[in-house]
């Protein structure tokens, strides 16, 4: 019942990426909004100077200082949560 937002390049597919969420029983926005559960971050886009952040991990940072539970992980943490990476998953 989560909702997933993706940011930033990752080796996964996007498309795949998020029929993982779909069939895992989430939701997935374009946008980072007050209704986003979980933020994504892939890779650095190498159209990003060195320490620029992207707008969708700006707007979790600041809905999080307001205090909305938006949780931000890594690629590798994804795959491990939706176990394609062969380890039986610890949420849900």
């Amino acid at each position: 019942g989560l909702t997933v937002a993706f940011t930033g390049p990752m080796n996964l597919k996007r498309f795949d990426a998020e029929i993982l969420v779909i069939q895992a029983g989430g939701r997935v926005s374009a946008r980072v909004n007050r209704g986003t559960d979980v933020l994504v971050q892939g890779g650095r886009s190498q159209h990003y100077r060195q320490g620029h952040k992207g707008s969708k991990l700006q707007q979790a940072q600041q809905l999080m200082r307001q205090g909305h539970p938006i949780q931000i992980i890594d690629e590798p943490e994804f795959r491990r949560l939706t176990r394609i990476d062969g380890t039986p998953s610890e949420a849900g």
